[in-house]
């Protein structure tokens, strides 16, 4: 597990949405570039020997992890460790995991079975926190009979890290409205993507990644205001700047 800091003084669920968040879209873009061209991809909570997912036509399992589900009936997401339908333990084992951490970090949404919620945007974002207790990006939401259901998928390989890919992600994390600590959104990153590391310059930080650097300017507020990618020798620089 990830070593995670919580500032006493902020929402908990919140800053573990936000430290989840570069990670999270790093990984869905890639996990989606990668097996895009799939059409038969299905989860089986009762297969054997793990909970998979599978995707038929392109030869592949993951292990999957039920996290929870939202209904548009009841308007609540349900945690996968109720486990209402009797799936087995390895299927929610991540989902018990969360529990325990909120039990000893006091998440009080970790601890509820049954959450009202106004709609499934607001359950993925609670399903996805499991991203920052667990260290894996790869969630997955799919659409359910009446909602949808929430899972992490073990086995995909991020890969190198890729300079292009490390700047779309803090970008769209930031667009994404999750994010309000850009600084501690960025130390989780670091702290969960292998590959990567940060060190500080005077306007902010550099992330080195396999093909390149990353330079990250900050704001008097400390929040992100540009980012300006090198991609070796032979690639020319790029220019990306956020007017918040």
């Amino acid at each position: 597990m990830p070593s995670i800091s919580l500032d006493n003084n902020r929402d908990c669920l919140e800053q573990l949405v936000e430290q989840a968040s570069i990670l999270l879209q790093e990984t869905t873009l890639a996990f989606y570039d990668r097996h895009r061209s799939s059409r038969q991809v299905s989860i089986d909570l009762f297969a054997q020997p793990f909970p998979a997912m599978r995707m038929a036509d392109l030869g592949l399992v993951y292990r999957a992890h039920f996290l929870g589900t939202f209904s548009n009936v009841s308007n609540t997401f349900l945690w996968g460790w109720e486990n209402i339908n009797g799936f087995p333990e390895e299927a929610i084992t991540v989902a018990q995991n969360v529990r325990r951490f909120g039990e000893a970090a006091h998440v009080p949404e970790f601890l509820t079975p049954s959450i009202p919620v106004p709609d499934e945007q607001t359950a993925a974002r609670i399903a996805s926190s499991a991203v920052r207790t667990t260290g894996n990006g790869n969630f997955y939401r799919i659409p359910s009979q009446y909602g949808e259901a929430y899972y992490l998928i073990e086995g995909f390989d991020l890969g190198p890290s890729q300079v292009v890919a490390v700047q779309r992600a803090i970008g769209n994390a930031i667009s994404s409205g999750s994010v309000h600590n850009h600084v501690d959104a960025l130390a989780a990153y670091l702290d969960m993507r292998p590959g990567v590391s940060g060190r500080g310059t005077q306007q902010g930080l550099v992330i080195d990644c396999s093909d390149g650097s990353l330079e990250i300017g900050l704001d008097d507020q400390r929040r992100v205001a540009m980012m300006r990618f090198i991609v070796d020798e032979r690639s020319k620089d790029g220019l990306r700047t956020f007017d918040e």
